[in-house]
């Protein structure tokens, strides 16, 4: 509940979270795969002009490239992941991903359903909802991994009444809660009842304060 980047001195912060290590891994499972690829045959490029114009040399020199492509990809997405937060504050929603190298598919994402299929859903690097705009929160099917460990994605509807935009975090702790949560905040905020609500805690329903 310590990041406060962005927010006004006024500003009450609700809830401050990070996608979970399923997350992490799915993720990494994602990128390390097609990044040993890319290794592989970074190798079999490297590999063939010696075997053509020179003397051939071991394929065993070239196994630390795929390693390297591997380790340089892991660790940028384990930055990423390490970076994503998800906040609720009494004034707005802010979804964050931190600025890096690779188009990551843990960024948030704002689409417009109405043009899907026209054009590639818009990434940003912060998604701001305020409360006028929230509309509701829902929860999309989680992967396996997700599964496994019990935790789902969010997905916000937010806009006006002409038009909406949805965006999406990976997989929170308590997200079913947590949904229940943004709907409780938005009551509140509407009502000007701010200063009754309690900070979301990461416990099992029934435990939290």
């Amino acid at each position: 509940m310590h990041n406060r980047a962005y927010l006004h001195d006024e500003e009450i912060l609700y809830v401050c979270l990070r996608p979970t290590v399923s997350a992490l891994l799915e993720h990494l499972l994602k990128t390390i795969i097609p990044g040993f690829m890319i290794g592989i045959v970074i190798c079999i490029l490297l590999w063939l002009p010696f075997t053509v114009f020179s003397n051939p040399i071991s394929p065993l020199w070239l196994i630390p490239i795929p390693l390297l492509v591997v380790a340089v990809l892991g660790w940028l997405t384990h930055h990423h992941w390490k970076e994503a937060t998800f906040r609720v504050t009494n004034e707005r929603i802010l979804l964050e991903y931190k600025h890096g190298i690779l188009v990551h598919p843990m960024m948030p994402v704002a689409a417009d359903p109405a043009a899907k299929g026209k054009h590639k859903a818009k990434e940003y690097t912060l998604v701001t909802i305020k409360w006028n705009q929230y509309q509701e929160s829902s929860l999309p099917s989680a992967g396996i991994i997700n599964s496994l460990f019990g935790v789902r994605p969010l997905a916000i509807r937010y806009g006006s009444a002409d038009g909406h935009m949805i965006a999406f975090f990976p997989s929170l702790p308590y997200a079913k809660d947590l949904k229940h949560y943004l709907d409780k905040v938005d009551s509140a905020v509407r009502h000007g009842h701010e200063s009754e609500l309690k900070p979301f805690i990461l416990k099992p329903k029934g435990q939290r304060y």
